[in-house]
């Protein structure tokens, strides 16, 4: 399922909505791995968002790990010639 383009917090305010989860706070946290950025999580009261930067998926997990949505985000592409 590929999901709207815009910015990866737009994008993840409107996943969220998808499923439910609505005017949440989100915290927001930088995830580095091996020195480099891979993504960003955004944490809710009853779960969280991870955006994988490499493969640019956004994931929505409960607080028990279930996953209840996927978007591979598409890039905003200038295909013009």
């Amino acid at each position: 399922m590929n999901g709207p383009a815009g910015s990866i917090p737009d994008v993840v305010i409107d996943v969220l909505a998808e499923v439910g989860i609505a005017n949440d706070p989100l915290v927001r946290t930088i995830l580095i791995q091996d020195g480099y950025f891979f993504g960003e999580k955004y944490a809710f009261d009853g779960g969280h968002v991870i955006w994988m930067a490499n493969c640019n998926r956004v994931k929505v997990f409960t607080d028990d790990g279930t996953l209840l949505k996927m978007v591979i985000v598409e890039d905003e592409t200038d295909t013009a010639a």
